[in-house]
C-alpha cells in the first residue's frame, strides 16, 4: 500500500519528471561545481536543499555519491530526487552500490519515494524489483501518482516491458484522460505498440 503523502502530490503533479541527461554531466552548472551544490544539501532552508538535489542530476556520474548519501537524508523530498538522480545514472558505481537501498525504498514509505526508487531499481537492471511498485501506481485514486508511474514506465522503455498489459488497460479504461494518454504513450515505449487515438479519448 502506498503512504499518503501531501509533498507526493506536489512532486507528482507537477508535470512528467525531465529528461535523462547524459550520464558524464557538465563540470559547471548555474555557476557552481558538484561539490559546491552537494553541500547545500545539508541547508536549513528547504527549497536550497531541494534545488541542490535537483541540481546534482545534471551533474551525471560525477553526483552519483552525493545523491547516493542522500538516500537518507531526513528531507523526503531530498530523498525521492535522488532516487531518481540515481536512475538517470544506472553505469556509475555509486548508483549501482546503492542497489539494496533503493529496493527498500521502493517497497516502504512515501509514494514519491517509492516511485522514484522503483524507477531506479529497474534503470540499475532489476526490473522484478521495480516495475510492480509503478503497476500498483498506475492504480492510484491520484491523477499525480497514476500519470507518474506511466512517465516512469515511459522513461524505462523496454526494460518494463512487463507493464505493458497493465499500461494497455489504463490507457483504455481509465476515468482520467491524462492517464489514459500518457499510459497509452508509455505503452509504445515499453512495448512497441500503438494504440488508436479513437481508443484512448
Amino acid at each position: 500500500m502506498f503512504v499518503p503523502l501531501p509533498l507526493a502530490a506536489v512532486l507528482l503533479c507537477v508535470g512528467p519528471p525531465s529528461d535523462d541527461p547524459p550520464s558524464t554531466g557538465p563540470a559547471i552548472v548555474a555557476g557552481r561545481t558538484a561539490e559546491m551544490w552537494a553541500a547545500d544539501l545539508s541547508h536549513e532552508n528547504r527549497i536550497v536543499r531541494n534545488r541542490a538535489a535537483l541540481s546534482l542530476r545534471a551533474f551525471g556520474a560525477e553526483a552519483a555519491p552525493s545523491l547516493a548519501d542522500a538516500l537518507e537524508h531526513d528531507d523526503e523530498a531530498v530523498r525521492y530526487w535522488a532516487a531518481e538522480g540515481l536512475g538517470m545514472t544506472p553505469d556509475a558505481p555509486a548508483a549501482q552500490q546503492s542497489l539494496s537501498t533503493l529496493r527498500t525504498m521502493a517497497k516502504e514509505g512515501a509514494t514519491a519515494e517509492r516511485l522514484a526508487a522503483a524507477f531506479a531499481v529497474t534503470a540499475l537492471g532489476d526490473p522484478e524489483a521495480g516495475v510492480p511498485t509503478l503497476i500498483e501506481g498506475l492504480g492510484h485514486a491520484s491523477r499525480g501518482v497514476a500519470v507518474s508511474s506511466a512517465d516512469f514506465l515511459a522513461r524505462l522503455g523496454k526494460p518494463a516491458a512487463a507493464a505493458a498489459e497493465a499500461l494497455e488497460k489504463a490507457a483504455l479504461n481509465h476515468d482520467d484522460y491524462h492517464v489514459r494518454y500518457r499510459s497509452a504513450q508509455a505503452l509504445k515505449a515499453v512495448s512497441g505498440k500503438v494504440l488508436k487515438t479513437s481508443e484512448v479519448l
